[in-house]
């Protein structure tokens, strides 16, 4: 027990740092403990051909039933027996060491700047006009990119295409990032978790999971929605916290990529965002819907109807946990910085065009 005492109170003690001096601890952190960490984890159990996290699954069963049934049965070698309280307070301590190493394979990246804060970026004066003008914009590149590509080759992101697609956004990925202001090292691996509607019943399209240093995403997600779910939670991998960051990385990697199936899927996305922006009524966009080719038409139907087929396992719950979680870990914004995208992208374009696709740049104005 003594080490796990000294463990807990050296993570506390470095904690108190990252509070004091973020910036200075931060920058040690993510280039000599997580770097290597992710280098590491990259080149042994990131080759695995299936998620490691079902490994990850396997594991604490057997560590609870071993703990639960077999060691529990056997005979008492030692002359003392624990009593209730230092099993709870034993049981309490092996907890707190599994949640605060959350923060060294991860979590202590929460306490650098987002991309808002790194670029200054400005924010203000989003209106309903700029909402609707944005929207109309882009349709033509959506059209443009949808005539480009057949229904089969959106099929194919699904299965035989994941890997190409992974190989590919992250090869972009890498190149983005660090003139964002993040450094990169190691080869972030995105799974496709199975069962289908695994996620998607917690409202959840994709997650990345620090403690086996990869990214999922649900296999039952329409094909469309992939590329920039992939992108997002490849960002994650790579250090990056702040889900409004997540969202315009991976915007801006499909974007840059020369496959016009990512291309159309991720503008179809910021699309999707762009829309149900609630900064502007729902009486406004009946022009949005009646001026969208059919094709387009369909692809958001389709999207919608496979979302469908897996509706949420508690939303208000999974919600409430999700707000307090970001909260908690210093996400001000909560729920919303997903939404902060929109935002983020806005201010891009006036202050940051050269990281945009010239095109896209210039189609956006």
């Amino acid at each position: 027990m003594k080490w796990r005492y000294r463990y807990l109170g050296f993570t506390t003690l470095c904690f108190t740092g990252f509070v004091l001096f973020p910036d200075v601890f931060s920058e040690i952190y993510h280039h000599y403990i997580f770097l290597p960490l992710r280098i590491l984890y990259d080149g042994t159990m990131g080759k695995l051909p299936f998620p490691s996290l079902y490994i990850f699954i396997a594991g604490a069963t057997f560590y609870v039933g071993y703990v639960l049934i077999y060691k529990k049965n056997q005979p008492k070698t030692k002359p003392a027996i624990l009593t209730g309280r230092q099993k709870i307070l034993q049981i309490t301590v092996n907890v707190l060491v599994f949640l605060v190493s959350f923060y060294w394979v991860w979590g202590f990246h929460y306490f650098q700047p987002n991309l808002k804060k790194r670029w200054s970026l400005n924010t203000t004066n989003i209106d309903s006009i700029y909402l609707r003008q944005q929207i109309e914009n882009i349709l033509p590149d959506l059209l443009a990119y949808r005539q480009m590509i057949s229904d089969s080759q959106i099929d194919s992101l699904k299965d035989g295409g994941f890997i190409r697609m992974e190989d590919e956004l992250r090869k972009h990925l890498v190149e983005v990032l660090p003139k964002m202001g993040w450094k990169t090292a190691g080869n972030v691996r995105i799974r496709n978790l199975q069962p289908e509607g695994f996620l998607l019943r917690l409202s959840t399209a994709g997650i990345y999971i620090p403690y086996v240093f990869e990214g999922h995403v649900d296999y039952g997600l329409h094909p469309l929605q992939l590329p920039f779910t992939v992108a997002h939670e490849m960002a994650h991998g790579y250090g990056v916290t702040d889900e409004g960051d997540c969202n315009t990385i991976a915007l801006i990697v499909c974007l840059k990529s020369e496959n016009p199936v990512y291309k159309y899927a991720s503008l179809l996305t910021y699309f999707r965002y762009l829309y149900f922006d609630p900064r502007w009524p729902d009486d406004q966009k009946s022009f949005i819907l009646a001026s969208m080719p059919e094709v387009i038409k369909e692809d958001l139907d389709n999207i919608k109807k496979q979302s469908a087929r897996f509706p949420d396992v508690f939303p208000v719950i999974r919600d409430f946990i999700y707000e307090s979680y970001l909260r908690l870990m210093g996400v001000e914004e909560g729920l919303q910085s997903y939404h902060s995208f929109v935002d983020k992208m806005y201010a891009i374009q006036k202050q940051r065009p050269e990281v945009l696709p010239e095109w896209f740049s210039k189609s956006s104005q």
